[in-house]
């Protein structure tokens, strides 16, 4: 019917605006790697939002990131929505339970993506949910 189909497709699946590739260049610098690699957090902080001027709901669907990184079985991302408050999303795959690992944390979700909201700095949080995330690991 003449709609330019090749353009539309490049532009809602491969095209990302100069800030999100800010954001996300700020994730993959935040990466650390616990537990020889199956472990994978990062964290976005409410000074970054501010700074790239984005606000949160131009965050969603970061978790992507974590997931792709070959290896890993957990990802984290925690965001800073405002100063000191914290939105965590886990990622698993095959064995290991994100509503389990959120549940402990006071939050929920499903087997393999749940999420939680906590209280401190961004890599402090990071800090917390990854020493849950080893306990896991290391009970499977």
């Amino acid at each position: 019917c003449g709609a330019p189909v090749a353009r539309l497709a490049r532009q809602y699946t491969l095209y990302k605006t100069p800030q999100r590739m800010e954001i996300e260049r700020v994730l993959t610098n935040s990466f650390h790697y616990t537990c020889g690699g199956r472990i994978l957090g990062c964290f976005f902080s409410y000074a970054d939002m501010v700074r790239i001027h984005t606000n949160d709901s131009e965050l969603e669907g970061l978790n992507v990131i974590v997931e792709q990184v070959e290896g890993v079985e957990i990802g984290i991302v925690v965001r800073e929505t405002a100063p000191n408050h914290c939105r965590v999303s886990v990622r698993t795959g095959g064995a290991y339970d994100a509503a389990a690992i959120c549940a402990y944390l006071g939050g929920g979700g499903h087997a393999h993506a749940a999420g939680c909201e906590l209280e401190g700095k961004p890599a402090d949080v990071l800090t917390r949910v990854e020493a849950v995330c080893a306990q896991q690991i290391t009970v499977v």
